[in-house]
């Protein structure tokens, strides 16, 4: 019975990543067409998620993981949220809320996500957008505090976040693992992924902007929260929070740890820098059009 039980755990998992990174894609199409009827990029979410090793090893290797549902949940809290921008009814506002709260949910580090757009919302003085947002975004948190109550007879409870297995701390050798090392960093095993966060910046569409600030800060997290096992490499096992971790033996190890970690935030940014990429279509079509007719004799 109890093994039983264990599979329809296992299966209930993989069935929610399957779904949820189906989801994604689709949506992530839905994005993609809601700047011209006549969409351009209909390949790049497959382009990014099969050139991107990690994401494909979590397709295959670790499904049962939160990452794809992470990609899902980013893909339609994207769609929503660009949306927003395009209709004047609150409907998608209260939506991008909404998902955006269970993307906080699996991902904790998300809410510097979440945090960084309420602030853009405020600078841009979108007072009903960030209204309907926090709104939304209220019932995944009531789910999370009425699940602690039941559980722990708490409403805030931090097991989550016991154990210091993270340090903040400015590593270059670590910075440099992250983004650029051949065998670890981010520019080489999610290239599309990398670029396309280059290309929300470009153009003048403020949805993408706000989710490139918001990417930036994520990503500036994940450079500075250094764990402990990098910094224990060779040093045998470490106990944190009750719990044993192997640090790495080699510097092998390590970047493989980093390649690793870096996965959970390379996911939750993979929609977002879908729409770049498709924005970096748009901005060198412009290029190329405006040199031919640069270009093109004048007739008297």
């Amino acid at each position: 019975a109890g093994a039983w039980f264990e599979w329809k755990i296992i299966l209930s998992l993989l069935l929610t990543s399957y779904v949820l990174l189906f989801l994604g894609i689709v949506f992530s199409l839905k994005t993609l067409a809601l700047r011209n009827k006549t969409m351009i990029g209909a390949s790049l979410p497959m382009l990014v998620i099969f050139t991107s090793t990690i994401l494909l090893h979590n397709v295959v290797d670790t499904p049962a993981y939160a990452t794809l549902a992470a990609f899902g949940l980013s893909s339609i809290f994207c769609f929503f949220f660009v949306k927003s921008f395009e209709e004047t009814g609150f409907r998608s506002q209260l939506l991008a809320g909404l998902f955006l709260g269970f993307l906080v949910l699996i991902r904790l580090e998300t809410a510097l996500i979440a945090g960084s757009l309420c602030i853009f919302l405020i600078v841009s003085k979108k007072w009903r957008f960030l209204k309907y947002l926090v709104l939304g975004g209220s019932l995944p948190l009531a789910i999370l505090l009425v699940y602690n109550y039941s559980q722990f007879g708490t409403l805030f409870h931090s097991g989550i976040l016991r154990g210091d297995i993270n340090q903040l701390g400015l590593d270059p050798s670590y910075i440099y693992a992250n983004l650029f090392n051949p065998k670890s960093g981010i520019l080489f095993f999610s290239f599309f992924t990398f670029l396309g966060l280059i290309g929300v910046f470009l153009g003048d569409r403020k949805p993408l902007k706000a989710l490139g600030i918001a990417s930036l800060v994520l990503i500036a997290l994940l450079l500075v929260r250094v764990p402990i096992m990098y910094k224990n490499m060779g040093g045998g096992t470490l106990n944190i929070g009750g719990i044993l971790v192997t640090s790495p033996r080699t510097m092998e190890e390590a970047l493989m740890l980093v390649r690793s970690d870096a996965n959970r935030y390379v996911t939750v940014l993979s929609p977002f820098a879908i729409l770049g990429l498709q924005n970096l279509i748009y901005y060198f079509w412009r290029l190329f059009r405006k040199e031919k007719h640069a270009r093109d004799p004048i007739v008297v």
